[in-house]
């Protein structure tokens, strides 16, 4: 890659760019651009400070103060998102990138028309698609053991033992025995052919090297069907002053929030391809591998679809504990989106929550369905119990951390909520987008506008209500009216007609009435929704 000069060519990109939706819907960020490119393009790079990009862009007036105004800032961060998502969509073989680094608000300019190579921002991590369509299975294979632990083989047994035996504290996967792949111990075998013979959709491998006081344990995701590697990691610890058990627990406590859980590598890389595949006859398998493709895409058509295959799985099998409990969660998520299911569907979730539990007393979705569902029922303490015993049942599971993060925030349990929001991140940085929501929601409640604010701008899912929502809230009560105005044109066809739907949701959904109040006065201060 090599910086360019032609000033001719900038101004040309500059203009495709400015032709994306993101930049036709928003004139602030068409100004903000335009206006950073000019200046470099003039020699007047020195003058791109956030006073002057503020008066000249924002037409914030001469008492401006970046001290206590953190517009220029917020906005910085939108041009570098909508930037990316150019490059990654319509300028992704553009000969000319214009970016803004982080931190600084002097554009650089790079081409890449002579090295034979197309520009995406997507961090890549392996073929994630890959297994799409049947149920998440692994296999722990025996880790190579080198060095001084050459003589140690007991010791690397009992780390991929309690490796496997963690992995299956997850209820929605299913992990092959230890002793099953031990027999691969010493085998030369194909990984593929290892995956076929033991029935997996993944495979877990490694090495576990000593050399003197330190321990190398290395660690790698395997797709079982085309044998390549989605993840690997090394990990390196001392055990002169700790015992080898100790050490080993605290790799497996970092590596199991990794893998395990909707949003862990193993699920990820089941769900985030577009179809699942219609050749598996197993209702239950295809039903929650739906639902799974709901909490990854968040679209009306998926949830359909979801509903439906777990209506007709739990026909077939009605001791499905987990069915009820995912079923009975999408019943509550209908109203919160406006999807139409079934005529009492706070009820019914309710009532299937607890078939759940009945069925199955440590059916950890089936408790965090129901606290969701006692939510609506204005029953905040048994709401709460519920979210602490889904935690109990299996604390590595950052999808459950996240979960109950936002569930408590609903119930207006504002400290434990940030408490379990950082514990899911600490534990898995891949997280559905409400994750965010929850702290974006904490700081509006100690309005603490700017950070709300700067969660919700990291919010990337497309197309759903209630982010553009939650922004213009926030706008409102920072008076950033220009920005709610760009927020709602660019989501309009979302926005036009959800009065009546944001009337009900916000109330409905947070038990403390401050804060639903305080998001309903930002979102009518804009004077954009008459709420």
């Amino acid at each position: 890659m090599e910086t360019i000069n032609d000033h001719q060519s900038i101004r040309l990109q500059l203009e495709r760019i400015l032709r994306f939706g993101e930049f036709r819907k928003s004139p602030i960020l068409s100004r903000f651009l335009r206006y950073i490119v000019e200046a470099v393009i003039e020699g007047k790079s020195e003058s791109l400070k956030e006073y002057t990009i503020a008066t000249n862009v924002l037409r914030r007036g001469k008492e401006f103060n970046p001290q206590f105004d953190a517009a220029v800032r917020i906005h910085a961060v939108r041009l570098r998102k909508a930037l990316r998502a150019y490059y990654d969509q319509e300028g992704v073989n553009d000969p000319i990138i214009i970016e803004v680094p982080t931190g600084g608000y002097i554009p650089n300019f790079i081409t890449l028309r002579d090295q034979g190579i197309s520009f995406s921002r997507q961090p890549i991590e392996g073929d994630l698609s890959a297994l799409c369509g049947n149920v998440t299975t692994v296999a722990v294979l025996p880790f190579k053991s080198l060095g001084e632990m050459a003589n140690k083989e007991y010791l690397v047994d009992g780390f991929c033992e309690k490796l496997s035996a963690e992995l299956s504290a997850f209820q929605d996967i299913s992990v092959i025995a230890y002793y099953s792949s031990n027999r691969y111990k010493n085998a030369s075998k194909d990984l593929r052919e290892i995956a076929r013979e033991l029935g997996t959709t993944h495979l877990i491998t490694g090495t576990i090297l000593q050399d003197g006081d330190d321990i190398f344990i290395s660690a790698n995701l395997v797709d079982g069907l085309k044998g390549t590697q989605l993840w690997s990691r090394t990990y390196e610890h001392s055990i002169a002053n700790e015992k080898i058990n100790v050490v080993f627990n605290d790799i497996i406590s970092t590596v199991i929030p990794l893998l395990g859980g909707y949003y862990g590598l193993l699920n990820r890389s089941m769900v985030l391809a577009t179809h699942p595949d219609p050749g598996i006859d197993n209702q239950s398998v295809q039903a929650v591998f739906w639902y799974y493709h709901y909490m990854v895409q968040y679209k009306e058509q998926i949830y359909h679809q979801a509903v439906n295959s777990l209506q007709q799985a739990l026909k077939v099998n009605p001791h499905f504990a987990m069915g009820w409990a995912i079923l009975a969660h999408l019943y509550v998520d209908g109203p919160i989106y406006g999807y139409k299911t079934v005529e009492n569907p706070f009820g019914e979730a309710l009532k299937f929550a607890s078939i759940a539990l009945e069925i199955d007393p440590m059916c950890q979705h089936g408790h965090l369905a129901k606290a969701w569902a006692l939510n609506f029922f204005k029953s905040i303490e048994e709401a709460n119990e519920h979210y602490e015993k889904a935690l109990s049942i299996n604390p590595s599971n950052s999808f459950f951390q996240g979960a109950s993060s936002f569930g408590l925030l609903c119930l207006g349990k504002y400290e434990r909520s940030i408490e379990l929001y950082h514990n899911s991140v600490r534990l898995n940085p891949f997280h559905p987008w409400w994750v965010k929501l929850t702290a974006a929601c904490y700081y509006l409640h100690k309005d603490e506008y700017e950070i709300a604010l700067d969660f919700l701008e990291k919010i990337q899912i497309q197309d759903l209500i209630w982010v553009p929502v939650f922004r213009i809230a926030v706008m409102g009560h920072m008076n950033m009216m220009e920005e709610a105005s760009d927020e709602y044109r660019k989501n309009e066809h979302l926005l036009k007609n959800s009065a009546e739907l944001i009337r009900f949701v916000i109330p409905a959904t947070f038990r403390d009435p401050k804060l639903s109040n305080k998001i309903l006065e930002g979102v009518n201060r804009t004077g954009l929704i008459k709420v």
